[in-house]
């Protein structure tokens, strides 16, 4: 799996997700030989807030955005696709 991006947990090194070339956002949320995947084709960049790290952000290479509030056990799609041809932004 190729990384574009990571983001970590500020006190929690269990806790991560990273955008990747052709698989998605996996994120391990405390164990790191069990991860999902969030958001969708090429995974972008990612955050996780500091001050509240249940708060959580993925992206797609089509420029959509998600987020979740309470650690991926339930998510939302913030910004549609913004490509106009399906091609992506890259």
């Amino acid at each position: 799996t190729q990384f574009i991006h990571g983001a970590f947990h500020p006190t929690d090194p269990t806790v991560m997700l990273g955008g990747t070339q052709d698989n998605a956002t996996p994120v391990s949320t405390g164990d790191l030989t069990s991860w999902t995947n969030v958001g969708g084709g090429d995974g972008a960049y990612c955050a996780i807030n500091p001050a509240n790290p249940l708060r959580q952000y993925a992206s797609a290479n089509s420029g959509s955005i998600y987020r979740t509030l309470d650690g991926w056990a339930t998510n939302q799609l913030i910004v549609g696709d913004q490509s106009s041809d399906g091609a992506g932004l890259w």
